[in-house]
């Protein structure tokens, strides 16, 4: 019986030692991925600090997208269509919609309805059409 006494006095302390190895791998692991998302976040700051050329704040990405919509317009003599600003940015729809409705909400920007797309125009680059029309509508109200 001291033999088997002796075994599993042995095998429990295995078996605390097994635990304890894996309670410190996990927590090691733990303490790895936190320093990790860290990093990440504190240099992404960075970097658009560094693009912007401006500290980085929660409004510095939404208006460097901003100029980045109105340099792209530009580039394109005032007007695109919705889908090509998704094409060249690379943004997601969604991401470039909001932006885009953002924008027009602010006044920077007018979008028009095509069909199943949209034209994104520059103030000053409506077609003749639509800026006669849309004099007209403002002089009958």
């Amino acid at each position: 019986m001291c033999l088997l006494d002796e075994f599993q006095s042995v095998s429990q302390a295995m078996l605390i030692w097994l635990v304890d190895r894996w309670v410190m791998l996990g927590l090691i692991i733990i303490s790895i991925g936190i320093m990790s998302v860290l990093y990440r976040r504190r240099r992404g700051s960075e970097d658009a600090s560094v693009t912007t050329g401006q500290k980085s704040n929660e409004d510095s990405p939404v208006v460097s997208n901003q100029a980045q919509i109105i340099r792209l317009l530009m580039k394109h003599g005032g007007q695109m269509r919705q889908q090509q600003i998704v094409t060249e940015t690379g943004w997601s729809k969604a991401k470039v919609s909001t932006l885009l409705s953002r924008m027009e909400a602010d006044d920077h920007l007018t979008k028009i309805r095509l069909g199943r797309e949209n034209l994104i125009l520059l103030p000053g680059h409506e077609p003749q059409i639509l800026t006669s029309a849309l004099n007209t509508d403002e002089n009958q109200d």
